[in-house]
């Protein structure tokens, strides 16, 4: 319920600054849109270009409301743009470092706005750690990030002789092109089998299947 969600909002945000403006957005099944922010602190450029989107935007039904309402603010980008979150404290705390909070009725998820990269770095945990943790957990994820941006490339420009490389490890480069995009493929493949025995599949299967997956790759 849309006023609950204002209302825990509200418990956490104590201050006359604290903005709540309602749109109405839908045509056959009408639904209410809340923008928060903090006066004085929000992105005024932001929060003016979010207005304009809301205006445009005329669908017939928002059944999907979080999602859908994210497809429509960001345009589709395989990037994100937006984050969720359904915890009135993380919002809050985006709040006060000048973003916008969208929360739509009949969700549970708000949406927090805009979305830069180094916001999508953070997690949850981030908040009840310490700082040295928080850090180095950060620092994992942008390692982790870095490897899986570049890492493919390098591996092909390895194969393809564009990069030298010591003779002792040239034995393990394929000769063949077509061969370097087998690997990759059998390889995210893999990745992926593995990423979905574990978010996709029953308790009592996950840890099976995701040995299994890992024992295909490493096979081939």
């Amino acid at each position: 319920n849309l006023i609950t969600n204002v209302a825990l909002m509200r418990r956490r945000i104590r201050d006359i600054r604290f903005r709540n403006e309602l749109v109405e957005i839908g045509k056959e099944t009408p639904t209410l849109v809340d923008i928060m922010y903090i006066d004085g602190v929000v992105d005024e450029e932001a929060l003016k270009i979010l207005k304009n989107k809301l205006e445009k935007i005329k669908p017939n039904r928002l059944l999907m409301t979080d999602r859908t309402m994210e497809t429509m603010l960001t345009n589709t980008s395989f990037y994100p743009l937006a984050r969720h979150s359904c915890r009135p404290d993380i919002l809050s705390s985006h709040l006060y470092r000048g973003k916008i909070v969208v929360v739509v009725d009949n969700s549970p998820n708000a949406l927090i706005l805009p979305a830069t990269f180094w916001d999508n770095m953070t997690s949850l945990e981030d908040h009840s750690q310490s700082f040295v943790s928080s850090m180095f957990f950060k620092i994992v994820r942008s390692v982790g990030i870095i490897l899986s941006l570049f890492l493919m490339p390098i591996w092909y420009l390895i194969c393809v002789k564009e990069i030298p490389v010591p003779e002792s490890i040239q034995s393990i480069i394929p000769e063949s092109t077509s061969i370097i995009f087998l690997e990759i493929l059998i390889g995210e493949l893999a990745i992926e089998l593995i990423r979905v025995s574990s978010l996709h599949t029953p308790s009592a299967l996950n840890s099976s299947l995701g040995l299994i997956s890992a024992r295909w790759k490493y096979c081939n």
